[in-house]
């Protein structure tokens, strides 16, 4: 990941909500949304926040809460939260929530 930072490219973090290890798309096992908080820690620390993006899937039913997924405020009602308890500040959070997805998802004339 931080190979990929340093190149100046975006880092994606996906699938925050998913708290399995086990993954059924690949032979990979997935972090949990604590590693992930921790792994996006790491990047703003060594000076790439600008470059950080966070998401989850909610991409069939079984994600949605209605179905006893997590829905979709997760990261603001769960990953937020767990970003502060570990030190995230307010700049941090907006940057990663707020900042970066403006800026990859702006639209250029």
């Amino acid at each position: 990941m931080m190979a990929l930072a340093r190149t100046g490219c975006y880092v994606e973090f996906d699938l925050f909500g998913i708290e399995t290890s086990y993954y059924t798309l690949s032979e990979i096992d997935l972090p949990n949304d604590a590693i992930r908080v921790d792994r996006v820690a790491d990047l703003l620390s060594a000076g790439h926040g600008a470059r950080v993006l966070i998401s989850q899937d909610i991409c069939n039913k079984s994600r949605l809460t209605s179905y006893g997924g997590e829905g979709y405020g997760h990261l603001l009602t769960r990953v937020v939260p767990l970003m502060r308890r570990k030190g995230f500040t307010e700049a941090d959070t907006g940057l990663t929530m707020k900042r970066n997805p403006s800026e990859v998802l702006a639209i250029q004339r």
